[in-house]
C-alpha cells in the first residue's frame, strides 16, 4: 500500500495555501504523453532534457519537458488517455469495465481537453498571455529551436527562457507550463472534469 498526500495550491487574495489531502492507494497508472509524462519519455529515448526545464519548481532540469511540475505531480489518480474524442471514448469504456472487474480499486477518468478548452479559449481573463506564446525555444518555419539550446537567426539568439514562466499556457509550443499544469490539476482535483 502507498502512502501518499495530494496537495493543490489555493490562491486566497495575495497568499498561497497549500492543501494536503491524504491518500491510501497501492499505485498510480498514468496513461499519456510528453504533457504528463515525468521523466520515462527522455528515459527511454535516452534524450537529455536540457536547462531550463525544470527551472521553476526542482530548479534544475527533472526529466520532464515544463519549466516544473506536471499536471501527475499535482494529482494523485490521474487516467489521461489521448485527446482525440474516439480515443477518449476508447479509454472511458475501458474505465467503466476496470471498474466492474475490480470493485475495490478507485479509477478516475478525465477529460484534459475540456479543462484545455477553457483555458485557452479564455488565456487572457485568466492571467496568462497569449495561448499562441511560448516560453521557451522558438519555431522559424520549418526551423524549431528547442527549449534549452540556442541559435542565432538573423543576429538574433533564441532559444532562452521567457521571464516569467506562469504567465504563460505552453513551456515550449508542444507542452504546458507549471502554471497551467497547476490550473488543470485544481479542475480535477475539486471533481469538476472527473468521472469517478
Amino acid at each position: 500500500m502507498v502512502r501518499s498526500k495530494i496537495f493543490t495550491i489555493i490562491n486566497v487574495g495575495d497568499v498561497e495555501h497549500v492543501a494536503f489531502i491524504k491518500c491510501d492507494f497501492p499505485a498510480i497508472c498514468n496513461f499519456g504523453d510528453s504533457n504528463s509524462d515525468t521523466g520515462g519519455i527522455s528515459s527511454a529515448a535516452l534524450k537529455e532534457v536540457l536547462t531550463p526545464n525544470g527551472e521553476t519548481f526542482f530548479g534544475h532540469p527533472s526529466g520532464r519537458f515544463c519549466d516544473g511540475r506536471v499536471i501527475i505531480d499535482f494529482l494523485g489518480n490521474l487516467d489521461q488517455i489521448g485527446c482525440v474524442k474516439h480515443w477518449n471514448e476508447i479509454a472511458e469504456d475501458k474505465v467503466f469495465q476496470l471498474r466492474a472487474q475490480l470493485p475495490n480499486a478507485t479509477f478516475t477518468y478525465v477529460v484534459v481537453r475540456t479543462a484545455k478548452s477553457a483555458l485557452i479559449s479564455n488565456a487572457k481573463n485568466k492571467g496568462f498571455v497569449d495561448p499562441f506564446e511560448f516560453c521557451c525555444g522558438s519555431f522559424f518555419g520549418y526551423r524549431h529551436v528547442m527549449c534549452g539550446k540556442k541559435a542565432t537567426v538573423n543576429g538574433t539568439i533564441y532559444g532562452n527562457p521567457c521571464d516569467n514562466p506562469s504567465m504563460h499556457i505552453s513551456w515550449d509550443g508542444i507542452h504546458y507550463s507549471e502554471a497551467a499544469n497547476l490550473w488543470f490539476a485544481n479542475r480535477i482535483l475539486n471533481d469538476s472534469l472527473s468521472s469517478q
